[in-house]
């Protein structure tokens, strides 16, 4: 293979640039295919615990305005969205009827 022909390695997905997505170059279809940001990632972003971020969430009086801070930052940044699904599954109860 000459220098010519020689191709540069693709990342794996589009999950692989997260970075991407959050400055919103990658949109659409793109976008969807993308992995969810979780609250484990704001964690490891903010360089807090998981429980610290769910106190941001849930409980934002409970937390230093310095960590306060910087756990926004990083939901911001990651582009982090609550899922109200993921939530009632965690707690074990949901509002849906059973039908």
């Amino acid at each position: 293979m000459n220098a010519s022909t020689r191709r540069e390695p693709r990342p794996a997905s589009i999950a692989d640039q997260p970075s991407l997505l959050s400055q919103g170059v990658v949109t659409g279809y793109g976008a969807a295919l993308a992995r969810i940001v979780g609250i484990k990632d704001v964690a490891r972003q903010a360089g807090v615990s998981i429980g610290t971020v769910s106190n941001v969430i849930n409980r934002p009086d409970q937390v230093s305005e310095r960590t306060r801070v910087r756990v926004q930052a990083a939901i911001d940044l990651l582009g982090f969205v609550r899922s109200e699904s993921a939530r009632q599954l965690r707690a074990g109860r949901s509002r849906r009827r059973a039908g």
